[in-house]
């Protein structure tokens, strides 16, 4: 049996910001030519090639609860990445999905979320604690991701391009 993968966003998602990270696309407000169908098997094969050029890791999350006396004004659910590059040559940005899973690995949201700004040498794994998710408390899968533990939630980064610092660009 082939399942359907839609890499987008859930209707019922609605807008959120991921601090250096841009929010993603509700698969309803997109013409259906857009909405990209994957078989298990095309999925299979692109995710490892991923797995052979870039790995990215969520390492743990931390809450930062807002607090008007320190300009704080909403909640923040902060994450740290491991990224590590598999290739022989430097990696100047990596374009793609953060897929977040609860416990039984149902998707909470995804966001779109790119690193940029810091090169990723060939064969070196770097850190990231600079990205945060701005929670609205108003919306329901955010507020989730706010207040579950880091240990109950499932991470998957799925790439869609690397650029390297020689200007060459591999897509998935």
């Amino acid at each position: 049996m082939k399942r359907v993968l839609v890499l987008l966003v859930a209707a019922s998602m609605c807008c959120f910001g991921l601090a250096s990270c841009s929010g993603s696309v509700p698969a309803a407000d997109l013409p259906s030519s857009d909405v990209a169908a994957v078989t298990d098997t095309d999925l299979e094969a692109s995710q490892a090639q991923e797995q052979e050029d870039v790995t990215v890791t969520v390492t743990d999350k931390t809450v930062t609860p807002k607090d008007y006396d320190q300009w704080i004004y909403s909640n923040y659910a902060n994450f740290v990445f491991e990224i590590t590059n598999h290739t022989d040559k430097d990696i100047q940005g990596i374009q793609g999905d953060l897929e977040i899973k609860d416990l039984f690995g149902e998707t909470i949201m995804t966001v779109s979320c790119d690193f940029t700004g810091t090169t990723i040498p060939a064969g070196k794994t770097i850190r990231n604690d600079e990205l945060s998710l701005e929670c609205n408390e108003f919306v329901d899968s955010e507020v989730k991701v706010y207040n579950e533990d880091y240990k109950d939630l499932r991470f998957q980064y799925i790439v869609s391009q690397i650029v390297f610092t020689d200007g060459s660009v591999e897509e998935y």
